[in-house]
């Protein structure tokens, strides 16, 4: 049985730490996407393959198996990460005749297919060009229902070979969300209060309260919402195991970065070293000069690479806000957000074999200095993201340069413009909200500030502990 084992550092000394590698792994974790799932073997399975996409580690796999093991008689995985060339050859060579094709894999993986009753789950099947360019004719067929799986399949270097597949249904599977990772750790009841809270913005949720959520939205972003942190978080309420989970993940990432030939492999890894710098300074926006020979033509590649990979959550500027956000959308003036802010946490600290438990709890009840302000912007960002929403800001400068209105994020609600400010420090003022609504005043809809104090109103404006921004996110769908 795997372990994973490390040393602790416990009151200046050091303490060995043995984690169950394959008991993290069976910890069961309620996904919201899997109603999705549910929807789509109901009413869409017949005629479309359903294509589970997202990050590496982020639980497709997991979740596809569950689907098989719940709602079918059999099912067959076929990982392309480690299918012998003799497996794959089968996609090239015998797609002209369908039976042998399945005898050759229930005869290969041991298992037994029926028709009608058996789920096929194709994993990370960017490995296997062949194989997804294959679906329309698998799915036309009709004797099992199928579901992909790819961590890189938008990139395209696994896809410019191929003509898109019809009959594929994608689905996009994102880290767990802050109601998710409440439900991993017992909480059933939070999310539900927040809810009515909102409807009722004039009755603060309490003192008391207030200290409970915010410490749990703050267990949230330090533990981040990928599934073996969450579940180890779970197991062991360890921080530094954690930690050490987090870091694995990240090392994959960049494992990746050296294992692709699309774009620069430096390249990608001094622009994800350079993302919490980026996020920590005022306005957050990326500016390309800050990496060597940055320019934005070199660097476009990456960051499509990085975006398609679903590593960073690309926010772009617009510079006239209506609700047709996509007119006037700037490419080049853009934000680079982590896919989650967990991970971004352990980046933040990557000179460190892991952080120390001392380390987190110090953050966790901000008694070391840690710019708030990135980790809010980017937390903040993957709720809205994670609900459907695209990230857009808004910025205007001086003559000189400087900042004269700055808007983190702009969601489109029944036809007006929603701006959205995050607050991390003591400056709770809005002007730059005023000026937006001056400026734009017959487009702009309710206005939101989201910061650490209680729930309240200002006039036009609807003050939210941060804590309730999966809250405001569903609200403004």
């Amino acid at each position: 049985m795997t372990k994973i084992i490390y040393n602790s550092r416990v009151n200046g000394g050091t303490k060995m730490i043995a984690v169950n590698d394959k008991e993290i792994e069976s910890v069961f974790l309620e996904r919201k996407i899997y109603q999705k799932m549910l929807e789509w073997k109901k009413n869409l399975s017949k005629g479309h393959a359903l294509f589970l996409k997202g990050s590496r580690r982020v639980g497709k796999t997991e979740l596809a198996k569950k689907l098989g093991n719940e709602e079918y008689r059999s099912y067959l995985l076929i990982d392309f990460r480690y299918a012998p060339k003799e497996i794959k050859d089968l996609f090239s060579d015998s797609m002209e005749d369908l039976d042998f094709l399945f005898t050759r894999l229930q005869s290969f993986y041991g298992v037994v297919l029926y028709p009608g009753e058996s789920l096929v789950i194709l994993d990370e099947i960017q490995l296997c060009i062949e194989a997804r360019q294959d679906i329309t004719k698998f799915v036309s067929d009709g004797r099992y229902d199928y579901c992909e799986t790819g961590s890189l399949a938008g990139i395209h270097r696994n896809s410019k070979k191929i003509v898109t597949p019809v009959g594929e249904y994608p689905l996009e599977v994102r880290p767990l969300d802050f109601e998710e990772f409440l439900w991993a750790i017992g909480d059933d009841v939070s999310m539900p209060f927040l809810r009515s809270a909102i409807k009722h913005p004039k009755q603060p949720i309490g003192k008391a309260m207030h200290a409970k959520l915010t410490d749990l939205w703050r267990q949230y972003m330090l533990v981040g919402g990928m599934p073996k942190p969450v579940a180890g978080y779970k197991l062991y309420k360890n921080l530094e195991v954690v930690d050490f989970l987090k870091q694995e993940i990240l090392s994959i990432y960049k494992n990746d970065f050296d294992d692709q030939n699309e774009v620069s492999s430096a390249l990608l890894h001094s622009i994800i070293s350079a993302i919490p710098a980026e996020l920590s300074k005022h306005d957050a926006r990326f500016v390309e000069s800050h990496i060597a020979g940055g320019r934005y033509e070199r660097m476009a590649p990456a960051f499509k690479w990085l975006n398609d990979a679903y590593i960073t959550n690309m926010s772009y500027g617009v510079s006239d806000p209506s609700a047709s956000f996509g007119l006037t959308l700037c490419e080049d003036d853009f934000k680079a957000y982590f896919v989650d802010t967990g991970l971004l946490v352990s980046l933040t600290f990557i000179g460190k074999p892991y952080i120390s438990n001392e380390l987190y709890n110090k953050i966790l009840f901000d008694k070391i200095h840690i710019n708030e302000g990135m980790l809010a912007e980017n937390i903040v960002a993957q709720c809205l993201k994670s609900t459907g929403h695209s990230l857009l800001f808004y910025s205007k400068y001086d003559e000189a340069g400087h900042p004269v209105m700055e808007i983190d994020f702009l969601c489109e609600h029944e036809g007006k413009v929603c701006p959205i400010e995050t607050k991390s420090s003591k400056d709770y003022g809005h002007a730059s909200l005023e000026k937006f609504k001056t400026a734009f005043s017959n487009r702009v809809g309710k206005q939101y500030i989201l910061y650490d104090k209680d729930i309240k109103v200002d006039g036009e404006i609807l003050y939210l502990p941060i804590y309730m921004a999966p809250i405001l996110a569903e609200n403004l769908l």
